[in-house]
């Protein structure tokens, strides 16, 4: 019994005691290459709200035919790019799901002109990676 409060007390000491700046990691983009941050104080934040994106790329979203005569269920979408210190995007590339798509290049346009908050590190603009992941189903 005396070891468990023992960690009880220990635990949210330490967790307590963090600092808030972070380490503010960063990474070079091997597309664009860019120096880009993974560990932010604060995240980039899309201007008009997340949920706009989703929507107005799944409403955009056309298969190609090879995927239908497949007999495909479903997509899921991973695209990754940057967000600049500006609140640019930058770098936008599928990870999965380009195949699928028949409209490839009207569904990156979506995303490379939405405006963003850019994310900070040590009260600074910083550039990010963000990372868009959409599964859709379909009869």
């Amino acid at each position: 019994m005396r070891l468990i409060s023992v960690f009880l007390f220990i635990i949210p000491s330490l967790v307590l005691s963090q600092t808030i700046n972070s380490s503010c990691e960063s990474r070079v983009d091997t597309l664009t290459n860019s120096t880009y941050y993974l560990d932010v104080d604060k995240p980039a934040k899309i201007i008009d709200g997340k949920n706009s994106l989703f929507k107005e790329i799944s409403k955009k979203i056309i298969i190609n035919q090879e995927s239908k005569r497949l007999g495909l269920d479903g997509v899921k979408l991973i695209i990754t790019y940057l967000i600049t210190e500006k609140g640019e995007v930058t770098g936008v590339r599928f990870m999965r799901g380009e195949e699928q798509l028949q409209n490839k290049a009207e569904i990156l346009s979506i995303i490379e002109k939405k405006k963003w908050i850019p994310a900070t590190c040590n009260d600074k603009n910083v550039t990010s990676l963000q990372v868009f992941s959409l599964q859709l189903c379909y009869k």
